[in-house]
């Protein structure tokens, strides 16, 4: 059997606490290598503030422009909340699948959500299936027309580009097509949104 020698120097060393408190502070030590709390930091979004979840386990709102290195999914924080767009060449979204229309009317064949303000370098390939007739590509907002008509008759792949501002989160970024004949189709693809890189500074 093991003998324990007990050592009657090695005396408890209390706590000491603030000779006052408030309610529901957090307490703090009272300096390094102390045995005493102070009354500590109350729970809040105020300065100096310890953050506290709500009732939905979620983080309150709060100014985030201090964070880094933070990744967001789309969608993730409301895009109204977000830094805007700016112009660039930073590709930031693409809707890639080949799609295609013979409407002699311009018809509806892709569509981005967009999830913050600002403006944006619009990007898509588009050709036609007959270089006898003309295919013809135009971006809408939200069922309305707001970009430069594009146009041309070769049966290969060329790349249109529209830069357009007056974004807000939430809009969507439609690619209406058309061709000059029916019968024909006009064909796109490889729709890329671009912008300038930047840091993500939000309010969360």
């Amino acid at each position: 059997m093991p003998i324990v020698h007990h050592n009657p120097t090695h005396e408890r060393a209390d706590i000491a606490g603030p000779s006052t408190n408030t309610d529901n502070n957090v307490p703090q030590w009272d300096g390094a290598n102390t045995k005493t709390l102070k009354d500590g930091l109350a729970l809040g979004t105020s300065a100096d503030n310890l953050l506290q979840l709500d009732g939905s386990a979620k983080i309150p709102a709060v100014d985030g422009s201090q964070l880094t290195n933070v990744t967001l999914g789309d969608g993730s924080v409301a895009g109204a909340q977000l830094d805007t767009y700016v112009l660039g060449d930073t590709l930031y979204h693409s809707n890639d699948a080949e799609t295609s229309s013979n409407a002699t009317n311009y018809t509806k064949t892709k569509e981005i959500v967009v999830y913050r303000a600002g403006a944006l370098r619009i990007k898509w390939d588009m050709k036609t299936g007959s270089g006898s007739y003309a295919c013809y590509g135009k971006i809408y907002r939200n069922g309305s027309p707001v970009g430069v008509e594009k146009t041309d008759n070769n049966t290969g792949y060329l790349t249109q580009s529209d830069d357009i501002a007056g974004w807000s989160a939430g809009d969507l970024l439609q690619l209406y097509i058309e061709n000059a004949v029916g019968g024909w189709s006009t064909f796109v693809q490889n729709e890329r949104l671009y912008i300038r890189k930047w840091t993500y500074n939000a309010t969360v």
